[in-house]
């Protein structure tokens, strides 16, 4: 949601962007991921699956994948 802010991945606590990313690249697409995010001073920890973003990008018609 706006306002909220990215505090850990994994249950490693991150401060930054690069931190943030540092950690999510260390797994393998399909893991899931368990992301900490503060809302109103309180941390709530959300899993998702990572996927592969290439396999998420348009491409142009007739083009292979």
């Amino acid at each position: 949601r706006r306002g909220d802010r990215i505090v850990g991945v994994n249950d490693v606590r991150v401060g930054s962007q690069e931190e943030f990313y540092d950690q999510l690249w260390r797994g393998q697409t399909g893991d899931v991921v368990r992301v900490a995010v503060e809302r109103n001073e309180t941390v709530h920890v959300i899993a998702v699956r990572s996927v592969n973003r290439y396999d998420t990008l348009r491409r142009p018609a007739g083009s292979e994948p």
